[in-house]
């Protein structure tokens, strides 16, 4: 795992295979930080919570990749 520590208005890069995700702290308050995300629309982003959840109903349907 790679931790980084980054101000309001700074920004990540993520690329896998050329497709490039940023990442942008927008925001911090007690503790929270809001992010937003500019990627392609083939990138799915999700919280991992609701991955989890979009996982689980897959298998349960048979609809695996």
């Amino acid at each position: 795992m790679l931790v980084l520590k980054c101000k309001i208005g700074e920004e990540i890069v993520i690329s896998v295979n050329g497709i490039e995700t940023v990442l942008t702290v927008t925001e911090s308050h007690h503790g929270a930080v809001k992010l937003g995300f500019a990627a392609p629309p083939e990138v799915v982003i999700d919280r991992r919570i609701v991955w989890a959840k979009k996982m689980m109903n897959a298998v349960e349907t048979g609809k695996t990749s």
